[in-house]
């Protein structure tokens, strides 16, 4: 990851949602937004900052992986909350969610450290996406919920970056096994 362009896509993650929230409630809403991105990309940093120290990222981010899984968790958690399944999704079944993402993105690295760096880069980017859609329901809905996409700011990355990391550590070593499998027959 080069530093610069983590920080120019900070930057424009935080001035977008900022942007979101300044359209949706004014100016409050717009600082409470722009605060609460910048919040959870420093929860993802941190989470890819701490498997980097335990066990290393990989050569190469492939980038399409992780972008395909970030559009993929927040994709998913806003089908799970649209009015048909709104209610009907048990908190159980957006776990299982995430840890399927995370899985299928593991399956497509090299290893398991790689398919916890990748799905864990994956869900953290997919919970910032998933703060979007957080900043206009809350302020649109009820615009005194400032607190909630605070909290989302921090806790939808976390979640999402944790359960894609560990579902892709659990692919990537279930597809090296049956590769495994396939060679030696």
């Amino acid at each position: 990851m080069n530093p610069d362009t983590v920080a120019r896509a900070g930057l424009i993650g935080a001035l977008a949602a900022g942007g979101l929230g300044y359209a949706t409630v004014g100016p409050d809403g717009g600082a409470i937004a722009a605060l609460s991105f910048g919040l959870g990309g420093a929860v993802v940093l941190a989470l890819l900052s701490a498997i980097d120290a335990v066990v290393g990222k990989p050569d190469r981010t492939a980038f399409r992986p992780v972008a395909a899984a970030a559009c993929a968790f927040a994709g998913l958690f806003v089908l799970a909350s649209s009015p048909p399944l709104a209610g009907r999704v048990p908190p159980a079944g957006y776990l299982g969610i995430g840890a399927l993402v995370g899985a299928v993105v593991g399956a497509t690295t090299a290893s398991p450290a790689s398919g916890l760096w990748h799905g864990t880069y994956g869900g953290g980017v997919g919970g910032l996406l998933v703060l979007y859609v957080a900043i206009y329901e809350s302020f649109t809905i009820r615009p005194a919920l400032g607190g909630v996409v605070a909290i989302a700011g921090a806790v939808a990355p976390a979640v999402l970056g944790l359960l894609g990391g560990l579902g892709g550590a659990v692919g990537a070593a279930v597809a090296e096994r049956l590769s495994e499998r396939q060679t030696a027959t």
